[in-house]
């Protein structure tokens, strides 16, 4: 890229910030990229920066006093902005995750998890953002009638019924398998789908809302997630959020 990458830091904590900084430093240095970093300790000075002068990465915490990250978020968004950052939160609030899905965030650090998670959002920001090689995953799908080659991006989810299984993709299409729930799984587990349920699996960038007992999906639908699958579902889901933000929903 051309130019300093301009970043912004908010967190209510100097020791956090202090650590965010100098690790979004030497992330983009040692990739050759030149960062300016603005550093703030509350959304409301963080906000009346952002009224004159946007970045192109923000990063937020969610809890802070007076108005916490997704609430300085979501008024960025409200401003129709021609330019707007790529937000990531950091936080180790998971049960606010869901609050920030209007604002589409790019991504999710843990503090306590903070070297892994920071890591492998800004490895991505990299590669999609600055360097455009954001890559389009295919897979194959064998039956006993042949092999399909799918767009993982595009599947939204697929639905057992005995030992055929119908896998809806983007814009209406429909093709049906003849094998196993659990034969299907194997072969797409590792492109960004979750099993939520014995007769559906789901791909993760689809899912507009997960709940205990059913998932909303981008399209308006909703699918059961089964007892049995919640808890390793929703684990799942949130480790693929936090490295991938939430894309395409708002």
């Amino acid at each position: 890229m051309n130019g300093v990458l301009e970043v912004v830091i908010c967190d209510d904590e100097e020791t956090a910030i202090s650590i965010i900084s100098a690790s979004v430093e030497a992330l983009f240095t040692s990739r050759g990229i030149s960062v300016n970093i603005q550093k703030f300790v509350s959304a409301k000075s963080c906000y009346q920066y952002l009224k004159t002068s946007m970045p192109d990465l923000l990063f937020l915490d969610i809890a802070m006093p007076e108005a916490d990250g997704i609430a300085l978020a979501k008024k960025l968004v409200a401003r129709n902005l021609d330019k707007k950052p790529d937000i990531i939160f950091v936080s180790n609030n998971q049960s606010r995750v869901f609050d920030s899905f209007q604002v589409l965030p790019f991504g999710f650090v843990r503090k306590d998890n903070f070297m892994n998670d920071i890591s492998n959002v800004l490895k991505r920001y990299v590669e999609t953002r600055l360097m455009g090689e954001e890559k389009v995953k295919k897979f194959e799908l064998r039956d006993s009638n042949g092999i399909s080659v799918l767009n993982a991006s595009k599947v939204t989810y697929i639905e057992s019924y005995r030992n055929t299984q119908t896998v809806y993709v983007a814009g209406g299409e429909k093709i049906v398998l003849h094998s196993t729930m659990d034969h299907i799984y194997e072969q797409v587990k590792n492109y960004d789908f979750v099993r939520i349920h014995k007769g559906f699996i789901v791909g993760y960038k689809h899912i507009k809302n997960f709940g205990r007992n059913e998932i909303i999906l981008d399209t308006g639908e909703t699918l059961p997630v089964g007892r049995v699958y919640y808890k390793d579902a929703m684990e799942q889901y949130m480790t693929y959020i936090r490295t991938n933000g939430i894309k395409g929903i708002g």
